[in-house]
């Protein structure tokens, strides 16, 4: 297993002070995220399908991993994402994946990373470039398996607390 970027709160290498929006008009606004009193961390994870060699200029959908605890990533028809129980089978037009190529599943702990596992595939799987059979992953980091490009995403939603 290669080693891995230490997660941050904003996934850019700095911490985050507040949660601000850009709402294009030029002017920040803070938001509030938090919705209860806790100290434990609020993780909102999702993949971006960014990029397919078949298909360049397709709309690569956003996938939502708030309740699931597998996302598997395979060949199919068309791009679809269904739902059984808590796992997600996301399929792509891409004839060099496999029917079940990759798995991205969720750590157990909630500091836990989620974690990704090449299914047996000839042509392999890659995080930022380097084949894995199995390992971690954060925010951030561009999954590719087959011709398809995939950026996974998981922000700390958290209300940032101050000492006051």
């Amino acid at each position: 297993m290669s080693e891995r970027r230490p997660r941050t709160e904003n996934g850019f290498g700095d911490e985050a002070a507040e949660s601000d929006v850009d709402d294009g008009d030029g002017q920040d606004r803070e938001t509030d995220v938090s919705d209860s009193d806790s100290d434990e961390p609020v993780f909102e994870a999702y993949v971006v399908v960014a990029f397919t060699g078949g298909r360049p200029l397709a709309d690569g959908p956003r996938v939502l991993l708030a309740e699931a605890d597998e996302l598997v990533i395979g060949r199919g028809e068309k791009r679809s994402a269904s739902v059984r129980g808590r796992e997600i089978t996301l399929t792509i037009d891409d004839n060099e994946l496999l029917p079940r190529h990759v798995v991205l599943r969720r750590g157990k702990g909630v500091w836990d990373p989620w974690e990704v596992e090449d299914l047996g595939s000839t042509n392999g799987t890659f995080i930022n470039s380097v084949r894995v059979t199995r390992t971690t992953i954060v925010d951030g980091d561009v999954l590719e398996a087959g011709s398809t490009f995939i950026v996974f995403r998981e922000l700390d939603m958290s209300e940032s607390k101050s000492d006051d």
